[in-house]
């Protein structure tokens, strides 16, 4: 354990923030650790070299002047290898160093990269290619007394027997891997050890630079999670989605994420409960619903019971035949039974949306149908003359409980994806 409670490969707190000034200056503020810096670019007049220039800007006094000049020149190097060639437009950096606890190799290239990606956004017209081909992750790796030690505090930087600078892109391929040596030898098998210590890291800090610049993955930006493994339940909404061009994905995506469990007492409580942990656990948008059959002469069951009526680890098969003999004294209109869904929307930091829909029909005396899922088979419909497991799937997907909510979810969901307005919940 390090002095200030750290693992050996575990990097420090680092927030980076954004603002953009006349249209051709960014200003971004690295916090990384007890290191504060400020990294204000600009894009240079056509006429000015293309490239970039860094420098820092220092007080008089200060004593390490050819230090800093050095790193300049360095971030620098580092960042116009993740301009596209030949550059179209030339940059200017100065950094600001208001706290120094931590070599500033790493938060300057993080920073300045965020800055970079916020103007060359700007100043490209939609003719223009990309004028980054690439992105960029710095580290700093230490080896003191035969261990290694990630983004070291600027103590245990100057402790080290030597340190290396590493800079990677999102191809894994290096910029930079540079062993700044000490008093004694520099292992190799250290040196393969601090490589080793960035898994994970590297596409982190390019996530965290991301969120900075305000870029997000095109196929992210067109894509909803839908709380579901159920394959029948992601058929279906990929069919009411794929409309509006969204992909879908479920849980059969992520499947490290734990189960939640549905402790609530009702179908709108469970909704919520799995959408708002799933969008909070993914930190992005979450659909979730939770629909069951509520059958009037069983007081309501199986309700929010739907999918474990016949217990634990029951199938479809199982949760049918109990529902059979649970309405086998009871005839006619004594057999009314509604399909209930409730869907919930969540994301973080945004009021959850949730809409509701029933779908009435009968629980038929014997199953009927091979389409569907769930209580299908068994849901008569008198309207049709048939089950909701002998409709066909589009015609199903026009009138059912689950389409019913998302016709009304339909009117609202876009606007609210897209933050354009604030929503009361519908109950």
């Amino acid at each position: 354990m390090r002095k200030d409670g750290r693992n050996p490969d575990e990097l420090l707190p680092i927030r980076l923030k954004t603002e953009i000034y006349d249209r051709r200056t960014a200003v971004v503020v690295i916090d990384w650790g007890k290191t504060h810096l400020i990294c204000r670019m600009r894009v240079l007049p056509a006429k000015e070299a293309s490239g970039i220039n860094v420098c820092f800007a220092l007080t008089e006094d200060c004593p390490a002047k050819e230090q800093y000049a050095a790193l300049a020149e360095k971030v620098a190097e580092d960042l116009g290898k993740t301009l596209a060639q030949p550059a179209k437009y030339g940059f200017a950096a100065v950094f600001f160093p208001l706290a120094t606890e931590t070599p500033l190799y790493a938060p300057s290239l993080t920073g300045g990269w965020a800055a970079l990606r916020l103007l060359t956004n700007l100043v490209r017209g939609p003719e223009d290619l990309d004028l980054l081909q690439t992105q960029v992750a710095a580290f700093r790796v230490a080896a003191a007394d035969g261990a290694l030690l990630l983004d070291p505090t600027a103590q245990e930087s100057a402790d080290a027997d030597f340190n290396v600078d590493l800079a990677v892109n999102e191809f894994g391929e290096f910029l930079r891997l540079e062993i700044i040596s000490g008093a004694q030898a520099v292992n190799e098998a250290e040196v393969y050890g601090a490589l080793q210590m960035l898994q994970g890291k590297g596409e982190y800090l390019m996530d965290l630079q991301k969120q900075a610049a305000g870029v997000q993955p095109a196929e992210e930006q067109q894509a909803i999670v839908i709380a579901t493994r159920n394959a029948g339940k992601a058929r279906e909404f990929k069919t009411l989605f794929g409309k509006a061009g969204y992909r879908v994905e479920t849980l059969l995506d992520y499947p490290d994420l734990p189960e939640v469990e549905e402790t609530g007492s009702t179908f709108a409580e469970n909704a919520r409960l799995k959408a708002e942990t799933i969008a909070r656990l993914l930190d992005r948008p979450v659909l979730a619903d939770d629909s069951g059959l509520s059958v009037d002469a069983l007081d309501g069951l199986p309700g929010i019971y739907s999918a474990r009526f016949a217990g634990s680890g029951h199938n479809d098969a199982a949760n049918n035949a109990k529902l059979l003999a649970m309405m086998a004294p009871f005839k006619g209109e004594k057999r009314h039974a509604v399909f209930h869904c409730t869907l919930a929307f969540a994301a973080p930091h945004k009021k959850t949306l949730v809409v509701s829909a029933d779908w009435t029909g009968q629980i038929a005396t014997v199953p009927q149908g091979n389409d569907g899922f769930g209580y299908d088979p068994l849901f008569f419909l008198p309207e049709y003359n048939c089950t909701a497991a002998q409709l066909p799937p589009e015609q199903k997907n026009r009138i059912s409980h689950r389409a019913l909510a998302v016709r009304k979810l339909e009117k609202v969901w876009q606007a609210w994806l897209t933050n354009k307005n604030e929503l009361e919940d519908e109950r």
